[in-house]
């Protein structure tokens, strides 16, 4: 993937160009925080590419039917500095409350170039967060009062006559889970989706392939990565098939957790019935590896899907069929286990906002303490423009890990309940300039008594109050 990100940034020929002046007073109404389909468009040139073209009902991207987001090409950076309260960084049990004030500057860039056969994009985000009190337990790894993260997403996609190829990678590096990372709150524009994926618009690929952390770990430094490669073929023009393979890792920094990695390969076939609806057949093939002699998990999945867009702002999809796991035990036995998986979103386009809903129920790694997991998760998100200069956001999650096979983990412990959610409401300053205050909860709760730092008990919760403000550069045009 940096391969392809070198090539496209050497044959790029483009020349710079600040926004016109009427489209800088356009931008002035809309809020910084929301995504970067608001950013008006530089010219009046009829587009030559769609950012829907390249999708697929049975591919690794969500299927959204209809236009999405937006057809220019652009450079967009944004700074945020904010200081919170943390009632518990690291994963305190109920019997007791230690609040610990912090401290972040984070920054981010997005990039988009377009042309009629090609869309690349670039999306960083990151920062640094420094604590009133040194991170010290069993899995913060001495790092004293500063943590930093990172999350990098390129996404490049190809289209020909009757062909499409898609390359995208998803990278993070994050000081604990990113289930409700805290880290992010309160980013403005195209980095308002990034850690768990969870923004007013949800995460653009499918959720199965992206390294799950839905179970809470305290203060654990990871690495995680998810590339993806996927092309399609248009048998007839309602017609086509399409193949992916895919390759992700979780990698923890601190010892303790078991570290996974995990391969991926599909083929689908996709069929338009009428201009709202279309059907798809895929089959597919995941296999999980564990650190050490731990064993792996095979999986074979069948999958039938729908897609229906009831309006221009309204789509839904849904994805379904059985799931068999063969789980290859260290010592050589295989148990096989079958149950049902499921793929499911909503979609709605609001007068002045964004609605979405999303449901998944696969086989996961485990998020580094399970032995490979039945993973139930439900993720949804409302971005409103209030008024003007208001914009505000809520967001929730909720994941149920279950132990595959009643395999235990590094952590005592079969199931795993865990809840996020957050609420954010930012005021427009200027043009470039805005205020935000947020909320965020994080609740776990295990079938046993399970320690994370020193703590103990079956029930974690934690509280984080922000307040900040972004700084927002105005968009920089390609010609």
């Amino acid at each position: 993937m940096c391969f392809l990100f070198m090539v496209s940034l050497m044959t790029w020929r483009a020349t710079f160009c600040p926004l016109p002046v009427a489209a800088q007073t356009r931008a002035v109404a809309k809020n910084a925080s929301q995504s970067q389909a608001e950013i008006p468009p530089a010219n009046s040139k009829p587009r030559a590419w769609s950012l829907n073209d390249a999708q697929s009902l049975s591919g690794v991207k969500k299927y959204v039917p209809g236009p999405i987001g937006n057809d220019r090409s652009f450079l967009l950076p944004s700074i945020q500095f904010s200081s919170y309260a943390d009632s518990d960084p690291y994963g305190i049990s109920s019997g007791g409350t230690k609040v610990d004030y912090r401290g972040s500057a984070t920054w981010s860039l997005a990039l988009q170039k377009i042309d009629r056969k090609s869309q690349f994009k670039l999306a960083y985000a990151g920062g640094e967060i420094v604590s009133s009190r040194p991170l010290t337990g069993a899995y913060s790894s001495g790092t004293g009062k500063y943590e930093d993260f990172h999350s990098l997403t390129i996404d490049e996609e190809i289209k020909g006559a009757r062909w499409t190829s898609s390359f995208l990678d998803e990278f993070s590096y994050l000081p604990e889970s990113s289930f409700g990372f805290p880290g992010f709150n309160g980013l403005s524009g195209p980095g308002a989706n990034f850690g768990a994926g969870y923004g007013p618009n949800g995460n653009p690929i499918n959720p199965a392939l992206i390294p799950n952390q839905s179970i809470l770990t305290g203060s654990t430094r990871r690495l995680s990565n998810v590339a993806v490669a996927e092309i399609g073929y248009s048998i007839t023009p309602r017609s086509s098939v399409s193949a992916s393979e895919a390759y992700g890792l979780l990698h923890y920094v601190s010892s303790g957790f078991i570290n996974t990695i995990y391969s991926f390969a599909s083929v689908g076939y996709n069929h338009v019935l009428t201009r709202r609806d279309e059907a798809g057949l895929s089959y597919s093939y995941n296999d999980i590896r564990f650190g050490g002699l731990a064993g792996n998990i095979a999986g074979h999945s069948v999958q039938v899907t729908y897609g229906k867009q009831f309006t221009d702002a309204l789509s839904l999809n849904l994805s379904a069929g059985p799931l068999v796991n063969v789980i290859r035990q260290p010592l050589g036995d295989s148990v096989t286990r079958i149950f049902f998986s499921t793929d499911d979103s909503l979609r709605y386009q609001l007068h002045r906002g964004r609605l979405h809903l999303d449901y998944i129920r696969y086989t996961s790694p485990g998020a580094g303490v399970l032995f490979g997991a039945e993973t139930d998760q439900i993720t949804g998100g409302l971005d409103h423009q209030v008024s003007r200069r208001f914009n505000g956001a809520v967001s929730a999650g909720y994941a149920w890990n279950k132990s595959l096979a009643g395999r235990g983990g590094v952590i005592p412990g079969s199931s795993f309940r865990s809840l996020e959610g957050g609420a954010t409401l930012s005021r427009q300053l200027s043009r470039t300039m805005s205020l935000f205050v947020s909320y965020q909860i994080q609740r776990e709760t295990a079938d046993v008594s399970v320690c994370l730092d020193a703590q103990c008990g079956r029930t974690f919760l934690r509280h984080v109050a922000s307040v900040g403000i972004n700084w927002q550069g105005r968009a920089i045009a390609f010609r």
